[in-house]
């Protein structure tokens, strides 16, 4: 569970991101003054909801020299950040913040109020965790119980457990993976895909190569014959990479569309 700090710190003025999942509450949360940089990535069309936004900073990478020239009064990371670059980060004193994504829904909330209270956001903080579990209430039990595939490249699949998995069962939904994954992704054969006879597959992208090799397994004759023209439902990927607020959109796109698929529109 994410715990709010009880230390009172300045509101920061020079914060630096250096992952794409806090480069994207950082662009929707902070005045635009205080940003310093973010990370390459959240100028990637096909993985950043910020990109306009993220073209008016510099970007980082692992460099520290660049990112210590900034002079940050917060940094801004995951668990995914280069451990030897986070821990002279913080051998240097600089106020190094990572954070591990939520793995369920139900701590979204808190992980965007916990980074909102950092910049000195709150009320922009509430205001977004209250919309985003407005908008996810009004998915529950909408959905038939439909079996949906959750499939990325090289048929990666989601399996239970996981964030996909968590949003289609609060739909009514029900995630054919979780049948033999009961906890995380992993990779299946396409023998066991067709077993599973899903009624929809979701197309997760996240790189054209990606897409790409993904289109070649899902172009196979067995599963055109399973599937129906349109039961393929593309979901993009910056839509879940993060576990954020971003998640409600893609819980919105896959409703939508099953239900006109179901209506026949």
């Amino acid at each position: 569970m994410l715990l709010l700090s009880s230390t009172t710190r300045a509101e920061p003025q020079r914060v630096v991101s250096l992952n794409l999942c806090t480069d994207q509450l950082v662009l929707a949360l902070a005045a635009p003054q205080q940003i310093a940089a973010v990370s390459k990535l959240a100028g990637d069309e096909l993985l950043s909801n910020y990109v306009k936004e993220a073209l008016q900073y510099p970007s980082v990478g692992k460099d520290a020299e660049k990112i210590v020239g900034f002079n940050p009064d917060l940094v801004l990371a995951t668990n995914y950040t280069d451990p030897i670059l986070a821990a002279w980060l913080q051998r240097f004193g600089y106020h190094y913040k990572p954070y591990e994504l939520p793995q369920q829904l139900s701590a979204v909330p808190a992980y965007i109020q916990d980074v909102a209270e950092l910049l000195g956001q709150g009320d922009r903080g509430r205001q977004m965790t209250a919309e985003f579990q407005q908008r996810l209430s009004k998915l529950d039990n909408t959905l038939p119980p439909v079996r949906v595939a959750v499939v990325s490249a090289n048929l990666y699949v989601a399996g239970g457990g996981t964030l996909p998995d968590q949003l289609l069962r609060r739909m009514g939904a029900i995630n054919v993976a979780a049948l033999d994954i009961a906890n995380g992704w992993g990779y299946v054969s396409l023998e066991q895909l067709l077993s599973w006879q899903p009624d929809y597959i979701l197309m997760q992208r996240d790189s054209l190569n990606g897409a790409s090799r993904a289109e070649q397994v899902l172009s196979h004759r067995a599963l055109q014959v399973l599937l129906e023209k349109g039961r393929r439902i593309n979901v993009p990927a910056k839509y879940w990479i993060c576990a954020g607020p971003e998640l409600v959109d893609a819980a919105e796109l896959i409703n939508r569309r099953i239900l006109e698929l179901e209506h026949g529109e």
